[in-house]
Order: C-alpha cells, then structure tokens, then sequence
C-alpha cells in the first residue's frame, strides 16, 4: 500500500510539472560612450554596465486556460544606489507581466491582465500595459482587439457629477492574407485622455478631453529573396474643454485646432547569396509644428542602428530621436545594413544612416540634415542560446545637430558621438 501511494504522489508531481514551464532570459551590457566631441580637451566619456534577469512561469490549468507571470530584476546599473553600489542589497525587482489566457478554440485566444503589447512595427505604441486582448482567426483573416488601461488617476466628484480622469487605449488590427506573398492589414487605435486643465482662475475648474486617433494600413510582401514590411500611419487629434465648476463665463476657450499628422516606417530585406543579406529600413515620423501633428503614444522603435535607436542592442543613454526639438521637428531616417554570414553561428553587419529632418521652419541653421551614423557589430551564437553582440558606432553631426543641443552656440563643440560595447543575452 505505502508502495501505491508513494507512486501515486510522484505521478501526481510530475504530472504537475508536465503543466509547469520555466524560462529565463538575462542579458549583460557594457559600454564606453563619447558624448560629445574628438577634442581632447573637451572630451567627455561615459562608462556604464547594466544586467538584467527576467524569470518566467507559466502554468496550464487545461487546455482552455493558461497563467503566465514574468518578473524583471534591473535594470541594474553597476555601482549605483539602491540597485547595485557598494554594500547595497539592490531594490530591483519588479512584476513585467502577469495575464490569464482563456482559450475556447485553437482559433480565438482572449488575455486579461498585464500583458506585452505592440503595434506591428512598435512605431505606435510597444509596451507593458493592463488589459484585456483578443485575438481570433478566421480562414484568411486575422483580428485583435484590445482595451488598454494606460493610466488612472482616479475620480473626482463636481457638481454632483462623477469626473474620470485617466488615459484609456483601444486597438483594433486587422490582417488579410491577400494570396501566399501578400498580407494587407489595419491597424487602428484610439486614445481617451481626461485631465484638468491648468488655467489661472481658481473660482472655475474645466476639464480637458483630448482625443487621438491612429490608422494604420500596412502591406507585407515575401518573395523569396526579397521581403517587406511597410506601414503608414495618419494621426488625428481633437481638444474638447468642460467647465465642470464655477461660472462658465470666465473661462476662455484656448486655441486648439485639430491637427492631423502622418508617419511610415519601411522594414524590408533582399538576400543576396547563402552569405549577404542587405536590408534597407525606412523611418518617417512627421513634425509637430503650426497645424501639423504626429505625436506617437508609447513608440519603442529599432532602427537597426546603435545610436539613433529607442531600442539599441547596447544602453539607451542618449538616443537624438528622443529630444523635444527631433519630435517638434520630425525625423526622416534611411537606413542600409548589411549582413555577412561569416559563419553559421557568426554574423558580421555593417550599417549606415542619414538622420534629417522633417521640417525646419528656419530654427536650426537653415538645415534639414542633422547627421550620419556608421556601425559595425557581431552576433556570435554559443552553445544554442548564448548570444554575445559587440558594436562599434559613429554618429557624426552635422551642425544643425550641434545647435540643436546649444542653441545659443554656434561653436558647439559636439562634432562626434562614438558607442564601443558588447551586449550578451541568454534565454531558454
């Protein structure tokens, strides 16, 4: 009897791991930057190494329900506090993800809590959010729809009325497979945003409803050889303001046209031989001045590159696409790289690309390029999931660029930015 049971218990617990995955992936940063210029005299270096670790579970209840929880510890940067200086029990560690997936069908999946998000080129939006998914097949079609609670900032009672404020997200996409090389799809999103409005009077408060609104069709072409992903975007924006206490007399209405802006973003890659592969890459992302408007919600994009980049294989310490002037003003970026397959576990790339603006408007030197980047870096896979990725790049700017960073300069000494580091990463 005590035979009987004992076996039973271990096909009990191991049926219990056979619904239990583990996984893992953790990734090492290091790397030297020069923030501004070749001179030595006013040369400035930063030095950073960074490590993060993300451990994940997932469980199967049944075939219908699946519950997966994702935590993060970093990012941690060496030799800072409370993360990792010297003596320090780091506080770093965090809940990334946390969802249910119900499955009635192998067709229709819905998933409910924190969860990964992004539009098909992470142009829009790319992030972690608390929701609800679905996503459903059906022969040729595809579909997600998605609601978003980005953020919440509680309620506030007005004149016997219940005010909402907060930012509230919807997504809509829409894939067709048109035949076996073309798929065409939709994207579409709203963003709900209500805030008080910061205005002088304190006898009236008015409320801000700001609309947003993204469409997105998008074509993607397989033929062999050559693939591409393109996808354009149009931005619509629209200001509503509600006088919710105090005399509505007192209050003027700002001047807040709707505004309408456009962006595109081109993936695309054409395989040479057994060995090269070129890959041409396409950013527009238009300007933010006079009625023109393109204003992206929560963007993490990669441009393949090391320095113009929301999402670089090395650290994001100071990416040119980020600051106010590069949004108010647009981005145009082309970008070529080229990949060299040295080996079947080692891969060599070669990239350049122009950064430009959009518009000028005669605010930075009459000019609309702002500069050119050159990389060089390696994928090295080892022992199946260890991949080791070092990089070498030069921004080299032009001197819009330069008084972009110091208006109030003309001789802005900034003339290179330069990134040297290696990247590990490892997964299972």
């Amino acid at each position: 009897m005590k035979k009987f049971v004992s076996i039973l218990v271990l096909v009990s617990i191991a049926a219990a791991f056979a619904q239990i995955k583990f996984g893992m992936s953790m990734r090492v940063r290091s790397e030297l930057q020069n923030l501004n210029s070749t001179d030595a005299d006013t040369q400035i270096y930063d030095k950073k190494t960074d490590l993060r670790f993300r451990p994940c579970v997932g469980y199967s209840i049944n075939d219908n329900l699946f519950v997966k929880a994702v935590f993060e510890i970093g990012d941690i940067q060496f030799g800072t506090n409370p993360s990792a200086d010297l003596g320090t029990d780091g506080i770093n560690t965090e809940t990334k993800n946390l969802y249910l997936d119900i499955k009635p069908n192998k067709d229709h999946k819905i998933t409910i809590g924190l969860l990964p998000y992004k539009d098909p080129h992470g142009f829009i939006f790319n992030a972690d959010v608390a929701g609800i998914l679905w996503k459903g097949k059906f022969n040729k079609y595809s579909v997600d729809l998605g609601w978003f609670a980005t953020f919440d900032e509680n309620e506030d009672n007005i004149s016997e009325s219940t005010y909402s404020y907060g930012t509230t997200f919807f997504a809509l996409g829409l894939d067709y497979k048109l035949n076996e090389r073309i798929t065409l799809g939709l994207s579409n999103y709203l963003v709900f945003d209500r805030s008080v409005y910061d205005q002088p009077d304190p006898s009236i408060t008015v409320n801000t409803d700001e609309v947003s609104i993204f469409v997105a069709p998008r074509i993607v072409g397989d033929y062999g050889k050559i693939k591409f992903d393109a996808q354009f975007v149009v931005n619509n924006r629209y200001y509503d303001y509600d006088v919710v206490e105090g005399n509505a007399d007192n209050f003027q209405t700002p001047h807040a046209p709707d505004k309408t802006g456009t962006g595109f973003s081109l993936k695309s890659s054409f395989v040479v031989d057994k060995k090269i592969t070129i890959r041409a890459n396409f950013l527009y992302r238009g300007c933010q001045t006079m009625y023109e408007n393109f204003e992206t919600f929560k963007q993490f994009y990669d441009t393949g590159l090391e320095i113009i980049n929301q999402n670089p294989d090395g650290i994001d310490y100071k990416d040119p696409m980020d600051f106010d002037l590069f949004e108010e003003l647009g981005i145009a970026l082309p970008t070529i790289l080229v990949d060299y397959k040295v080996k079947d576990n080692f891969i060599l790339t070669g990239g350049l690309g122009v950064f430009m603006f959009d518009q000028n408007y005669g605010k930075v030197a009459d000019t609309m390029y702002m500069g050119s980047e050159f990389d060089i870096k390696a994928k090295i896979t080892l022992y199946d999931d260890l991949n080791i990725i070092p990089f070498f790049a030069l921004f080299v700017p032009d001197v819009g660029y330069s008084r972009v960073m110091d208006l109030s300069n003309p001789d802005h000494p900034e003339d290179l930015i330069m990134k040297l580091g290696t990247t590990i990463k490892y997964s299972f």
